[in-house]
Order: C-alpha cells, then sequence, then structure tokens
C-alpha cells in the first residue's frame, strides 16, 4: 500500500487519539529510537570514514585532526528529535513491531516537508552508499587543503580573523556531516523503506518545548510539532486501522474521533486488507 505522496508514521490507539485531538506529532531524540543500537550505528558509520580519511594523509594538519577529534564529540553531544515514518501504509513488520493492532497514519509529504523546523530525509541503507556520502562530504571539505587547510595568520591579516575563519571552516564541515547521521541505518531495515522528520534543537536550562516519557531507556526526551497550519489545514490525509477482529468497530471508532474533532470527510479512513492472525 505505497502512496507516493504519502508517509505513514505507525502507532498505537494513545498515539492516535494524541495526534487528531492535539494536531501534534512527538520527535524522539535519536539517541532514544526504538531500534537497540541504531544510534551508535549511525556513529560509527560516520567515525570510521573519518579515522581513515585522517590515516590516508601523509601529514595531516592540525585542522583536519581537530576536525576529528570535533566530530567525535559534536556526535555525541547534538541534539537531533526525529519522526520515523514508512512509505508504506501496510507494512506487516510495522504491525507487529510498532503497533499491534494499531494504526498507520498517512500524511502528505509535502506537507511534511514544510513543517517548521523540520527537514524530511529518506534514510540510506546500502553500506557502499553510505561510505560514498560519507567520504564525498570529507573531500569536499578537506581533499583540496593538503596539510594546509587554511592560510597562515599573516596571510589572513590578524590572529583574531585567522582563527574565526578556521571555526567557520570546522564548524561548517561538522554540521554537513551531523546532518548525514539520522539518514544512516543497518541494511537489515530496508523492508521499511523510512523517511525522518528532523530537527535540529537547542536545549536550553528550563526549556519548556523539550519534554520527557517513560521508556525502558529510561526518561527520554521530545519535542512535539504541530501538523495543522494557520488555516486549519491539518498534514494527516489517511488513517488505515491495523489488523483485528473487529474491522466494523474499529473504523466505526476511528470515523467518530475524526468526526468530533471537525475533521470528518478530511481524512479518508481505510482497514488493513492484512488478516487479523495475532497469537
Amino acid at each position: 500500500m505505497i502512496d507516493p505522496d504519502l508517509i505513514f508514521h505507525y502507532t498505537g490507539l494513545a498515539g492516535l487519539q494524541g495526534i487528531i485531538e492535539d494536531q501534534k506529532i512527538f520527535a524522539t531524540d535519536i539517541r532514544f529510537l526504538n531500534d537497540p543500537g541504531e544510534s551508535t550505528f549511525g556513529m560509527q558509520r560516520l567515525r570510521t570514514p573519518i579515522d581513515r580519511f585522517v590515516e590516508r594523509c601523509a601529514s595531516p594538519s592540525a585542522e583536519l585532526t581537530e576536525f576529528q577529534t570535533r566530530m567525535n564529540s559534536m556526535i555525541w553531544e547534538e541534539t537531533l528529535f526525529a519522526t520515523c515514518f514508512c512509505k508504506d501504509g501496510n507494512l506487516l513488520s510495522q504491525w507487529r513491531g510498532y503497533a499491534r493492532q494499531g494504526y498507520a497514519l498517512g500524511f502528505s509529504r509535502s506537507a511534511v516537508e514544510h513543517l517548521d523546523r523540520v527537514i524530511l530525509y529518506d534514510l540510506i541503507y546500502n553500506e557502499d552508499e553510505q561510505a560514498e556520502i560519507v567520504n564525498r562530504v570529507l573531500q569536499e571539505k578537506f581533499g583540496h587543503l593538503g596539510s594546509g587547510v587554511l592560510r597562515s595568520a599573516d596571510a589572513v591579516g590578524n590572529q583574531r580573523d585567522y582563527i574565526l575563519q578556521r571555526d567557520d571552516i570546522l564548524r561548517s564541515a561538522a554540521i554537513e556531516m551531523l546532518q548525514l547521521l539520522p539518514r544512516l541505518k543497518h541494511h537489515s531495515f530496508e523492508e521499511e523503506q523510512e523517511s525522518r522528520a528532523v530537527q535540529w534543537y537547542d536545549v536550553e536550562p528550563r526549556d519548556g518545548n523539550v519534554r520527557f516519557r517513560d521508556t525502558a531507556l529510561g526518561p527520554t526526551p521530545y519535542v512535539s510539532t504541530n501538523i495543522g497550519d494557520r488555516h486549519g489545514t491539518s498534514a494527516l490525509r489517511r488513517i488505515v486501522i491495523g489488523p483485528t477482529p473487529h474491522r466494523k468497530a474499529a473504523k466505526i471508532g476511528v470515523d467518530l474521533l475524526l468526526k468530533v474533532n471537525d475533521l470528518e470527510g478530511r481524512v479518508e479512513v481505510m482497514n488493513s486488507p492484512t488478516p487479523f492472525r495475532w497469537q
């Protein structure tokens, strides 16, 4: 059940009610996503090419080795929040793993792309492709610089300008590399065809936008994003009700939930064609 205009978020009843009633969707800190080892996999896929790139340099510059050190710390320190979507609205592994007798909420891809603060990425599963894109960024940022990444302080004019120029290059390279982090996932998950709506977020003391919920990993940070625009149009377009022996009752309940929240006729509701087989 793939529609190129829709991406699906799998959830349970509480998630369905919250999204419809509040017109908001949660984005979780990527270090706390569901799949075990997911964030550490992406971190390693960044670190390994960086380390090898530095090793291949006959005389790596001070800037390049500092970039290597900075990346190793920023990978753990930067806060990125992500909402996970799937291109298929009726994927058995998703019903089993995320939303047993749950719901696949179909959102307009273009609407999600225009949500506040959000960047939508399609994930990369092929390891050769992952390595290629990481190496391409490294080559673009550092490949032509040889052993001298920047002009000397004398050539720049003064020490302050030199430091500012140096820091700008290092930060630009680090940010571009970190943008790859939420896009890298182990090839064994390729069936999911996942997309992620990612938000970069600077967490401040007493930040009321960052909240926490209880998960197996402990207090798990998340932020919420409005899915309705100022005209009252929701990004939600379709609800697929997961496999259940109570197909008719489940659809009636969802239809009424939409009606009560003034979304009747705006969101398509359908039952999954997958037969119910939960044990």
